[in-house]
């Protein structure tokens, strides 16, 4: 736990009293969670939208965000598509603001999408994704090699393109996940066909998105150096990537696909039980995975599914500095694997799920509503002693905190909960059309959101309410949300007063000593005081500097 129970006692002592000066710093306590600052992109023409779909923080403190749009763009600065379809876009965004410093695009003949991004210690900006077309990236010209490819650029904190690339084959190919580490850039996704990730062809999937891969590259100029896949007849598709301390890589996705029968497989290490092979086998049309692959990635350490009979998914995971991982999805029926769930929705539940650093559950929840409608988790992210999940809801929902009204149709949410799983917030967006909740990522004491919203939405801060252009589709918003901790407050000093002291006199006897004294006191409560704070002067500790701050 970040906060210590402790008392601190400033005694000074005299030959007539004691003074006992206690200051009292209570525990955090979590209040409606709230947004400090929210932009959007204003869309115009019939059918066009916008979506930010990826977020990641910078070491400066601002954003990066990845997504796509169509039409006339006003982020701002005012942009137009250069195709009917849509074009991928990533932007560097002002934390104060949450307004744009720059943008820039990927634009062809087709449609592209931005699906991932990060970064490192420079703040340099990696983003990846899915093009159908020839296209341009600043001054750089990406050629698929078939219906659709995975792309991946990198630009400098200044917004400088430094490298661009694009990986895949004949079929189609996309990418969902960045991670940066080590001077190195590790990109998962899909590929339904031989494709080549910069090292030669490689055998992939039969005709479906059957291949799951992760692919690695130089972080300074996007050098191929290694590629790893898992092969099979029905769908594979890697969603999510993350790190822990030792350098092992946690990838995960889901494998089957709706309307396939229970069996779809996924083989790590060959499959083989004398090389330590690990073999999931889906229980119904579309499981998710979870794998932990040591830094060669030719071994994993351990595997795990989850699911039932239906179609299942992942919407994202993230590690704690313990090592501990925090799993959201969504699911329907009876779900096994890492952990069983049961959801009497008839179309899907939401789950969240913790397991330790050996894939052992830690623990699970997961929510069910009367109706036949979905709810759907997007992605989760670990912010300090606290778990945040966003997503989609349509239903009544009561994570713990308070029921979350519907708005009419699928609203975006962000739920909270503390390390152990148990709900210390939430707040859901009402709207008459479909909104969404895409990505989350950790800052300061709460994250940053990023989603779409199709008619109007309103994050409650001054300047937060968002109405879309008539006749468009929808647009593209950033929200950063704290999690409303009450201020500390500082109880009145306590002090310990003597009793007088009596004397008495006797004829026979000149002098009586004094008598000890009795003294009352005033029994305070124990609390806690920052490390730094000199006692009884908590005023002195400079605004922010110490975790029972407020956050600013």
């Amino acid at each position: 736990m970040r906060y210590k129970q402790q008392v601190v006692v400033a005694i000074v002592t005299g030959l007539i009293g004691l003074t006992a000066c206690v200051v009292a710093l209570p525990g955090r306590a979590h209040g409606a969670i709230t947004a400090s600052c929210a932009s959007h992109v204003q869309i115009t023409g019939i059918q066009k939208w916008a979506s930010w779909n990826a977020v990641a923080v910078l070491p400066d403190g601002n954003y990066a965000v990845a997504g796509s749009f169509s039409g006339a763009a006003d982020f701002p600065p005012a942009l137009t598509s250069t195709s009917n379809s849509q074009d991928a876009v990533v932007a560097k965004i002002d934390a104060a603001t949450c307004s744009a410093i720059w943008v820039r695009t990927l634009s062809g003949s087709g449609y592209a999408y931005g699906f991932g991004v990060a970064t490192d210690a420079a703040g340099s900006i990696y983003a990846t994704g899915q093009f159908s077309a020839p296209g341009t990236i600043g001054n750089i010209t990406l050629t698929n090699r078939g219906l659709n490819d995975a792309w991946v650029a990198k630009w400098s904190s200044a917004g400088d393109l430094l490298a661009a690339w694009s990986l895949g084959g004949a079929s189609s190919d996309g990418a969902n996940a960045i991670l940066v580490r080590d001077g190195r850039v590790y990109v998962a996704g899909w590929t339904a066909g031989p494709w080549n990730a910069g090292g030669g062809m490689i055998p992939g999937g039969t005709g479906r998105a059957g291949t799951a891969f992760v692919a690695v590259y130089t972080s300074d100029a996007g050098n191929f150096l290694d590629e790893v896949h898992w092969d099979s007849p029905k769908n594979e598709i890697a969603w999510a990537l993350d790190m822990d301390a030792a350098r092992n890589l946690l990838v995960g996705g889901t494998f089957g696909g709706t309307s396939d029968p229970p069996g779809a497989t996924i083989d790590f290490n060959g499959g083989s039980a004398v090389s330590g092979g690990i073999t999931l086998v889906s229980a119904g049309e579309a499981d998710i995975w979870l794998a932990n692959l040591d830094s060669t990635l030719d071994h994993a350490l351990w595997a795990r599914r989850f699911g039932g009979t239906s179609s299942d998914a992942l919407g994202g995971f993230e590690l704690d500095a313990a090592g501990n991982l925090y799993v959201a999805g969504s699911f329907r029926g009876a779900a096994t694997g890492a952990v069983s769930e049961t959801c009497t929705t008839g179309d899907g539940c939401l789950v969240l799920m913790s397991l330790d650093a050996a894939g052992v559950k830690r623990w699970s929840h997961s929510w069910s509503a009367a109706s036949p409608l979905a709810d759907v988790a997007l992605d989760v992210a670990v912010s300090g002693d606290r778990v945040w999940m966003t997503g989609m809801l349509v239903n009544a929902l009561d994570f713990g905190t308070g029921p979350l009204t519907p708005g009419g149709a699928y609203d975006a949410f962000a739920a909270q909960f503390d390390l152990a799983g148990n709900a210390t917030g939430a707040v859901r967006w009402p709207s008459a059309f479909t909104d969404r909740g895409k990505a989350l990522a950790a800052v300061g004491s709460g994250v940053v959101a990023v989603g779409q919203f199709y008619d109007s939405i309103d994050f409650g801060c001054a300047g937060c309410v968002f109405q879309r252009q008539p006749s468009t589709s929808g647009e593209g918003w950033i929200a950063r949300l704290t999690d409303g901790v009450v201020p500390p407050t500082v109880p009145p000093i306590a002090t310990l007063t003597p009793q007088p002291i009596a004397t008495a006199t006797n004829t026979e006897i000149p002098t009586v000593p004094p008598r000890t004294p009795t003294w009352t006191r005033t029994v305070v409560p124990t609390a806690t005081l920052p490390a730094g704070c000199a006692p009884g002067t908590p005023v002195s500790c400079p605004e922010g500097s110490h975790p029972w701050q407020p956050p600013q």
